[in-house]
Parts: C-alpha cells; structure tokens; sequence
C-alpha cells in the first residue's frame, strides 16, 4: 500500500503563509531528501479537466526520462512551477509540454523537470496511471488540441 505524504503549508510552517513559489521550492527538497508521494493542491486551470481546482496532486521524483502523457512539476524561469503534460520527447531530450486545456505548447529543458504527478486525489477517489481517466488524457486526450476549448467551454457552461 502507497503512503501519501499530504502538506499543508500553513501546519508545516506553523502561522507563516508561503507563497507558491516558496512552498513548492520546499516540496522539491522534501522530494531529493527521498519522500515520495508528496501532495501539492492544484491551484490552476491549465490542466483542465484532468486536475480541477482543489484536487490533490502526489509528486515523485522522475527516475527515468519523462515520456510523453507524463504529467511533470517543471520550473518556468526559475521563478514559477507549473504542471503540464509531455507530449513530445525531441531526441537531445527537451520536451514540449502542454496544459490540457491549453492549444499551444511549450518546449522545456530536462534540468527544469522537478517531479512527475503519479496520482490524483479528486474528492474521495484516487487516480493514478491504471484508471480509465488517466489512460484517456494520456492518450487521446493529446490528440484533440483543436477540441479542446470547445470542450471546455461546454464543461464550464454546464458547471455553472
């Protein structure tokens, strides 16, 4: 059974609130000191709908190269962390990365991978790479970037 290690910034940290950048820079070191499973809330809409708002993400650290479906933590400039999905490897092993609910791609350098996402916590379900839901935004999912905000545009009207 997978131990899941959940942190909350404001119990780890005892009053002081984090900003983003300085509580994931805490969750990469907690990854390199060897935990696993480590959970980050998503706080962004880029990978919709895979990740809504709210759900829990598990980070490890990558001991492999990234592939493509892989849904990675990279660092964007030194200064932001974003998850996104490898949807190509080029062969000296930059990868493009891309939200799910996003139409345009950007390519990123190995040493800015941090973690890779291994499950997802959406309310009281647990996903990871064996569900139904993982297995489809990691295939076709990848191949549909014109249907995507049509797709969201309708997931959002019905939401609301």
């Amino acid at each position: 059974m997978l131990k899941y290690l959940y942190l909350n910034p404001q119990v780890m940290f005892m009053s002081r609130v984090l900003d983003t950048k300085s509580y994931l820079d805490t969750v990469c070191e907690l990854l390199r000191e060897g935990h696993t499973h480590v959970s980050v809330t998503v706080a962004g809409t880029s990978m919709t709908p895979f990740f809504d708002p709210g759900d829990t993400v598990f980070l490890d650290l990558l001991q492999r190269p990234a592939q493509v479906g892989d849904v990675i933590l990279f660092a964007r400039f030194g200064v932001k962390y974003v998850l996104h999905r490898v949807v190509r490897v080029f062969p000296d092993g930059s990868l493009e990365l891309l939200g799910d609910a996003q139409v345009r791609s950007e390519r990123v350098l190995p040493e800015q991978v941090r973690a890779v996402v291994t499950a997802v916590r959406r309310g009281e379900k647990l996903l990871d790479e064996r569900s139904l839901r993982w297995r489809f935004f990691r295939g076709p999912w990848r191949h549909v970037r014109w249907l995507r905000p049509w797709v969201n545009r309708i997931r959002n009207h019905v939401r609301r």
